[in-house]
């Protein structure tokens, strides 16, 4: 099993972000990456098991990355004022 460290690094090789990315870049790194390999922009291709298993990865390197960051006290911006 991969130590929470690992699976970090790994996330952040997955998304292409950098240690200090906040959540906004970790979020468009998420659509663009997730925009790329998604199985159905991914249909003409042979391989839409390929496509599905790295639109997973994507989907679970985002979901790591967020609960890091929220972990960390960082605060998702709000668009709307309370």
């Amino acid at each position: 099993m991969m130590s929470q460290c690992e699976r970090e690094d790994e996330s952040r090789s997955v998304l292409k972000v950098c240690t200090d990315a906040s959540l906004d870049d970790i979020k468009r790194a998420y659509r663009r990456e997730g925009f790329r390999s998604h199985p159905v922009g991914n249909q003409e291709d042979t391989k839409t098991d390929d496509a599905n298993m790295q639109f997973r990865r994507v989907h679970s390197a985002y979901v790591c990355l967020k609960g890091v960051r929220l972990q960390g006290g960082e605060q998702p911006n709000q668009l709307a004022p309370k």
